[in-house]
């Protein structure tokens, strides 16, 4: 064969890979409180700035038109709204980046229903089992539901209960959704995309500083997989939490947003051991539910700091990096395709539990901690090169600079 016949057949074979359709797995985005919202947002205007189909040459011009990604919003604060409303004046992708009413579960709350007289929390006794709150107590907080859970974590776990039926019913619709769209050959071959129909992956994104997500994040976590279970059934789901650490949020009262992330991740701790217990029953009418044991296949924890102590100072910073993370799934799949093959090579580690060890002082003591824990960053190499152009530029013209 002659060279050039060669070098023909191995540009041919390049131009058929980039044609190939990527292979996604279809993902449906929770986010709690203002952290899920702000890391959402941030997925959601990739998506609409990426160039899809063969060659790069096609955008969506909303998010109904990508068919392998669902959101939903969950929080007390319906200030968030009026804040993506201010936004939408002088920014023009806004309108349609912001979620949909359908997206959403955000509703007031009436903490009256719940806290006129000691009598009234007895009134649902699945709540009242693990409230730890009296009515007087509740009515000295001056809570205002509206604007968020105060950080609070009590509150907003009652406000999943008051909501339960709407983000049951949500989470459905979405997922079925995602199921439905994997037939959707006509926006999949627009965009130049497949679907892995052996996988449909849940995403819960939150903090644990404040009071909306580090109340709210074990009861979602296993509805999820409830839901993901009846939808499609068997191991064909993960349900995968990022949840935010403390440290970011210093600013906003430092012993409180640590003392809740404490005592969130002690129950996580709990619960990824295997503590279905922590739920009792979200509706009466519907009785104990069949839960998995822990509330989610894979945990990452985002810091704002890494091991050099190196730390951000915003932590929006960080909810960048996470939607580039969580993005990448869609723009690379050989991205996604290497983090699933090392994730399944790491199963055999996380299942072990980690044993410290102990002073001698302290006797026949022994701990035990769950190792399913993960994390993940992001590293840039700066080479400097952008900045010595822009040196020689304006060298060359320094009267147009």
């Amino acid at each position: 064969m002659a060279p050039q016949e060669s070098a023909d057949i191995n540009t041919l074979t390049e131009t058929d890979k980039e044609n190939t359709p990527r292979k996604l797995q279809p993902t449906l985005f929770i986010g709690l409180g203002g952290t899920g919202m702000e890391v959402v947002l941030r997925i959601r205007r990739r998506i609409l700035h990426h160039t899809w189909g063969a060659g790069g040459s096609t955008r969506v011009g909303s998010l109904e038109e990508f068919p392998v990604a669902e959101f939903m919003h969950f929080d007390l604060d319906q200030g968030a709204l009026l804040e993506e409303g201010r936004a939408a004046s002088s920014d023009p992708l806004a309108n349609i980046v912001k979620l949909p009413a359908q997206d959403r579960v955000v509703s007031g709350l009436d903490l009256l229903k719940y806290s006129r007289n000691e009598d009234d929390l007895h009134k649902y006794p699945n709540i009242a089992a693990w409230f730890p709150l009296t009515a007087e107590k509740v009515r000295n907080l001056g809570i205002d539901p509206s604007k968020g859970a105060g950080q609070m974590r009590p509150i907003s776990r009652l406000y999943f209960f008051d909501n339960y039926r709407q983000t049951r019913d949500t989470i459905a619709q979405k997922l079925d959704h995602l199921k439905a769209n994997r037939g959707n050959r006509h926006q999949l071959d627009r965009l130049n995309l497949d679907v892995d129909s052996e996988k449909v992956r849940i995403v819960v994104i939150g903090s644990i500083a404040g009071g909306t997500g580090s109340g709210s994040f074990l009861d979602m976590g296993w509805l999820a997989r409830l839901l993901g279970e009846k939808a499609f059934g068997g191991a064909r789901y993960d349900v995968q939490l990022v949840l935010f650490t403390p440290r970011g949020y210093a600013k906003a009262d430092k012993d409180h947003t640590e003392a809740n992330g404490y005592a969130a991740l002690m129950e996580l701790e709990t619960c990824m051991r295997q503590y279905p217990e922590y739920v009792g029953t979200w509706l009466l009418d519907e009785g104990k539910p069949n839960l998995d044991p822990s509330p989610y296949t894979d945990v990452y924890l985002i810091e704002t700091a890494n091991m050099g102590r190196h730390a951000l100072e915003d932590v929006k910073d960080v909810y960048e990096m996470v939607a580039d993370a969580l993005f990448e799934d869609f723009a690379n799949e050989d991205f996604a395709n290497k983090k699933r093959s090392i994730a399944v090579n790491q199963q055999k580690h996380k299942v072990l539990s980690y044993h410290p060890p102990i002073p001698e002082d302290y006797g026949m003591l022994k701990l035990k901690y769950h190792m399913g824990y993960s994390s993940f960053g992001q590293s840039i190499l700066d080479t400097q090169h952008s900045r010595q152009l822009d040196e020689q530029e304006y060298q060359q013209f320094p009267e147009a600079s």
